[in-house]
């Protein structure tokens, strides 16, 4: 066996042969640390550090590198003994995993959400220096550097890691580092070399982009319908067709729905907590339609709204859930020309509508869309739908002058809101009653229109009074005849 190939370099430390570059002759033997002894500011991954003088031989320079090691490990036996930073960050894993679990989640749901930090312990924690020392000995420079190399890594396709990702690799190594309980967090204290967070994007549609989704005849009634539910409602997608026929309340004077899960198999919302989502037009209007349409009637209150009703099984799974429906959205972009259409752009229309006014509400403010949402937080609803909150400025001003000038009020009259049936391009005036069993639409070439009924006109009754004597002829049915006039003198 080549005696080489009994040492780990990563443990036991490396033997380099140094050779001479232009005859390629060997000049000697140089031992080179293990990454676990190689701390030096500035370097990076996989570094190990050179020691000692060049040796003749390959075992004599392992026999000198056997005795550094071993007194290193003397005089610091934590290297030696004792879990490792990458150990802790292990055991964070496991212990998120296990916290999906408590929620609810099944097996498959709890792995996807650990995921993201599995890969990224593999690929940007693992082979770092610092991954192999005990969390007591990793110092803030250490993750200073760290830092500094993520910000400029790049990915398999050539681009920078995203600032988002690089915060979010922080947070994750701060786990390990709260779960080993260290007297000093070296994570802490780099808010000069982070990178900004980018302002994230919230991509909705404007009012004429909704009346071009939804009225879009090529797209199945169906479809639009749920979407409009979605876009409403403000709920996650996996929120929505996690919805089942008891979570629906449309008939109460304040209507609303229960988000209780947010996917398959009852999975947990985001934010681990049932909430409740008032219902009004739009929203209000998709759901009685779709009520009244498309459900299935002898469905239990257990029973999920939105099914297939064709039983395909490449959109549906066992359960019945719709986890393929989501993907319908990308064949729609060029059918209402709105390119890079997702179904998370229902979720940000609604709180971009809301907060503008566009379907002719009063702006509201930004509790109001932060409850509704559905977010812990209101700095998170500020940090995505803040820049959207003039108009709720502007109408106050508006409203407060109105109510000073008798005047100016009478002329600041708010149109009606914009219902479903707007959206949907309804025609013939199609309206939506209060409740859904009473609705009256039928579709005509992919659109909803009001149902043409057959009214007999009743007999109009016979007048009397001075209606009887103003009548003239006798052709009017309970018209009397008109007593001629006296001439003058007679």
């Amino acid at each position: 066996m080549n005696p080489q190939a009994q040492h780990s370099k990563k443990g036991d430390g490396t033997i380099r042969t140094i050779k001479d570059r232009a005859t390629g002759a060997i000049l000697g033997f140089k031992a080179l640390l293990p990454e676990a002894h190689s701390k030096q500011a500035g370097k990076g991954a996989r570094y190990r550090k050179p020691t000692g003088p060049l040796h003749p031989s390959w075992p004599a320079a392992r026999r000198y590198l056997d005795q550094v090691l071993d007194t290193a490990e003397a005089e610091q036996p934590a290297l030696a003994h004792g879990l490792r930073v990458i150990d802790h960050l292990h055991d964070a894993i496991k212990a998120r995993h296990a916290d999906a679990r408590d929620q609810g989640m099944t097996e498959d749901q709890a792995a996807k959400q650990t995921g993201t930090w599995r890969s990224h312990s593999k690929v940007w924690v693992e082979r770092e220096a610092f991954a192999s020392y005990p969390p007591a000995m990793v110092t803030r420079d250490d993750i200073a550097d760290w830092i500094q190399r993520l910000r400029k890594a790049r990915r398999k396709n050539g681009k920078p890691l995203a600032p988002n990702t690089i915060h979010n690799l922080l947070e994750m190594l701060r786990q390990a580092f709260r779960l080993a309980k260290v007297p000093t967090d070296p994570t802490r204290g780099h808010k000069d070399i982070l990178p900004k967070r980018r302002k994230p994007q919230v991509p909705h549609l404007l009012l004429a982009e909704q009346r071009a989704l939804f009225g879009c005849a090529e797209i199945p009634l169906r479809d639009r319908v749920m979407a409009g539910c979605g876009m409403g409602s403000a709920v996650r997608v996996g929120e929505l067709l996690a919805l089942e026929h008891g979570d629906l309340f449309l008939d109460n004077a304040r209507p609303y729905i229960t988000v209780r899960y947010g996917g398959e198999n009852h999975a947990p919302t985001k934010g681990r907590k049932e909430r409740r989502v008032e219902l009004f037009e739009p929203a209000l209007g998709f759901f009685r339609l779709y009520v009244e349409r498309f459900a299935e009637r002898d469905a239990s209150p257990r029973d999920l709204l939105f099914v297939d009703p064709e039983r395909d099984q490449t959109l549906a799974s066992a359960t019945g859930y719709l986890r393929a429906w989501p993907d319908r959205f990308k064949a729609w972009r060029l059918l209402c020309g709105v390119p890079g259409l997702t179904s998370h752009y229902m979720r940000h229309t609604y709180a971009v509508s809301m907060l503008s006014g566009t379907w002719n509400y009063d702006p509201q403010t930004l509790e109001f869309v932060c409850k509704q949402l559905g977010h812990s937080e209101i700095q998170t609803t500020e940090r995505y739908y803040g820049k959207f909150t003039v108009g709720t400025w502007a109408h106050a001003v508006e409203r407060m002058t109105a109510a000073s000038n008798p005047k100016l009020a009478k002329r600041t009259i708010r149109p009606l809101p914009i219902s479903a049936l707007d959206l949907l391009g309804a025609s013939n005036g199609a309206k939506l009653s209060k409740s859904p069993v009473k609705m009256a639409i039928s579709v005509v070439d992919g659109q909803p229109s009001k149902t043409s009924k057959s009214r007999k006109k009743a007999p109009k009754k016979a007048l009397k009074g001075a209606s009887a004597h103003h009548c003239t002829g006798l052709d009017f049915p309970g018209a009397v005849e008109r007593p001629a006039k006296r001439e003058r003198g007679a």
